[in-house]
């Protein structure tokens, strides 16, 4: 490793020079500008890194980490065709300040005058959110502490704006005493020749520049475009609106929800439909047959996403990978019973199997969502929803319930009949991370899907703001290391939600209520608190109308997801070239446990047992990388069909 590190050092500085900070002025003793990996959290006074790894201080990583050597001055990369690959600098304030920052990207020179555009670099200023009371818990706890933490990720384009307290766009100033991070994606084309490319990025202030160099190793293998796991999060374009105090409207509104499904797609998830209460037009007879049902508005609404040659993801590009059809038992799900009569109902799922195959639709990618975390009262009718929707599509719809604690009780030894109840009627099992008994998932009936949801740590990592650096990276590896078919967050669009502290007793939040109840102005971006037991739970995108941005704001975390989907297609291509045995070694060796074999009993919180240090997650996946390059030629290989950033 040191010696590739030399390497791709000495030729960035062969071709930009390697330059002293010198230009920027530091704090004593340390280093004014530097580069970490995605995976570490740093706080905005540069004095804390939120990592549970105590031997990754953060002097060090300013010194020395994976990808950032400070001697030279030099950003060290790997990836694979196809693969964005994501890093971030700080740029430290000293003791006077600094004013005008920018950072420019120049294209990659690489062999036999190849080059990577510098345009695919994408840039971001990191927006900081103080954590100031307890923290997340005891649910989706542990908390990482009190602090600032990075999360939004404003784009670069975004300038400066007056409303709600300002915004300072780039070029930006950083005050003293305090850091400005720099967030970078660099996705590598498909097409791109394998090798060595070296360029820089420049960082002017006020009249000076200081240039760090950029090595990056292109790897001889394609990630596929095609996701292997399948992974969706939720939404609500209303909720969404609603955070920014409704600000979208018309060609705006469907130009963000259009970017939604396809920000989703270029980070390697599925922006779901779980929870949408989207209907066609259904008359049902007084006899309580099915008269009519109106295809139009639906099929306007949603063909866009579900067509799989003309759709919104581009020339090529795959059709959405997973989608709820319009039925509701009305069991714990919105909205009521739809169509009302039982009669209706039973025809209804003909009519949705008979529609989707007109359309053109996959049906292999559709499902029934019966109920979310039902009681024990409604197993009986669940069963009976579960079996008519099997016999009435021929089995061609897969049947899906959320189950928690409310049916699987509060050991794992006791949840076995609760699998028995629907062994012939559901063959969708989506259970919360803290109540998912490897032992009973893994005793589904064949063709049963294995799905994960939110549930917290030990068992998967948090989703909170206050997590750390790998904590949703997680949630792939674990998939690999369990085979679970699916997994499933709650809600990306979390952010009109909002708690407040419980007049009642110290360190307790509750719900407000009257016109207060909700986030109605981008109050998420200060005031992070969405959930008695969560900081900015279930947040993944922030209101743009505070700087003036009217597409989705992205964060971090989304960013974590990114990366883990994407190790998780390096485990896939080793496994397909029949290395699978090492890909189940290189997860194990990170994780080590997980789900229940992490804890004595479901619902018991506390950090996780995998490594909490990012660079020994990149540490494995570079052996993976290592390994695919020396077996390049039994890969499989896809067809081309763009080569637009992912």
């Amino acid at each position: 490793m040191r010696s590739m590190r030399l390497l791709l050092c000495a030729l960035a500085a062969a071709v930009v020079g390697c330059l002293a900070p010198a230009d920027i002025p530091a704090p004593a003793g340390d280093v004014g500008i530097w580069a970490a990996p995605e995976g570490f959290k740093i706080d905005r006074f540069g004095t804390k890194v939120f990592v549970l790894d105590a031997t990754r201080d953060l002097a060090a990583i300013k010194r020395t980490n994976s990808i950032w050597d400070s001697a030279t001055m030099s950003i060290l990369l790997r990836g694979a065709r196809g693969e964005t690959v994501a890093f971030q600098l700080g740029i430290e304030g000293g003791k006077t300040g600094l004013d005008t920052i920018d950072v420019q990207a120049a294209a990659l020179r690489g062999p036999a005058g190849t080059s990577i555009p510098a345009d695919q670099f994408e840039r971001f200023k990191i927006y900081y959110t103080e954590v100031s009371d307890r923290g997340s818990g005891p649910t989706n706890g542990p908390t990482m502490g009190k602090g600032w933490y990075p999360d939004a990720l404003v784009p670069w384009s975004v300038g400066d704006t007056d409303a709600y307290g300002g915004y300072d766009g780039p070029p930006f100033k950083i005050r003293p005493g305090e850091i400005q991070g720099v967030w970078l994606d660099l996705t590598i084309p498909y097409g791109t020749p394998a090798g060595n490319y070296a360029g820089a990025l420049t960082v002017r202030s006020a009249g000076t520049q200081t240039a760090l160099n950029v090595a990056l190793r292109v790897l001889d293998f394609d990630i596929p475009r095609k996701i292997h796991n399948t992974f969706f999060i939720n939404f609500s374009m209303a909720d969404l609106n609603q955070a920014g105090g409704r600000w979208l409207s018309g060609q705006k509104l469907t130009a963000y929800e259009k970017e939604v499904y396809r920000v989703a797609r270029r980070h390697r998830f599925t922006a779901g439909n779980m929870y949408g209460a989207d209907m066609p037009g259904i008359e049902e007879t007084p006899e309580g047959d099915l008269k009519r049902v109106d295809w139009s508005g639906y099929d306007a609404a949603h063909d866009k996403v579900l067509n799989p040659v003309d759709n919104i993801f581009g020339p090529g590009e795959d059709a959405i990978e997973i989608w709820k059809v319009p039925l509701s038992t009305g069991i714990s799900t919105r909205p009521g019973k739809t169509p009302r009569s039982d009669t209706a109902w039973g025809q209804m799922v003909t009519e949705i199997t008979k529609h989707w195959r007109a359309k053109g639709w996959d049906l292999g990618r559709a499902y029934a969502y019966l109920a979310d975390e039902p009681s024990p009262a409604s197993v009986p009718a669940l069963n009976e929803f579960a079996r008519r929707v099997k016999a009435a599509s021929g089995g061609t719809l897969r049947r899906q319930i959320a189950v928690n604690r409310t049916l699987l009780g509060v050991g794992w030894d006791t949840q076995r009949p609760v699998f028995d109840l629907w062994e012939d009627s559901l063959d969708m099992w989506l259970v919360s991370g803290s109540n998912y008994s490897v032992k009973h998932m893994n005793s589904l009936p064949p063709g049963a899907l294995k799905g994960m949801y939110q549930g917290g740590e030990p068992y998967q990592g948090n989703e909170t703001l206050d997590a750390d650096g790998v904590a949703l990276r997680t949630w792939s590896w674990i998939a690999w290391q369990y085979h679970i078919d699916y997994l499933c967050y709650y809600s990306m669009s979390e952010a009109h939600r909002r708690a407040v502290p419980d007049p009642t007793g110290s360190n307790r939040f509750i719900y407000p209520t009257g016109p207060g109840r909700y986030n109605n102005d981008n109050e998420i971006w200060d005031h992070p608190r969405t959930r008695p037991w969560g900081v900015s739970q279930g947040v993944f995108i922030y209101p743009g109308k505070k700087v003036n941005y009217d597409l989705p704001v992205v964060n971090i975390r989304m960013k974590q997801i990114r990366r883990g989907q994407t190790d998780f297609e390096y485990f896939w291509l080793l496994k397909q070239a029949g290395e699978g045995i090492m890909a189940d070694h290189l997860v194990k060796g990170v994780i080590g446990v997980a789900l229940s074999e992490a804890a004595s009993r479901p619902e018991w919180f506390g950090y996780g047992k995998w490594s909490h240090n990012p660079e020994v997650w990149d540490a494995a996946l570079a052996k993976a990388a290592a390994r695919l390059e020396e077996l390049k030629g039994r890969l499989p290989t896809e067809a081309a069909t763009r080569n637009a950033r992912r």
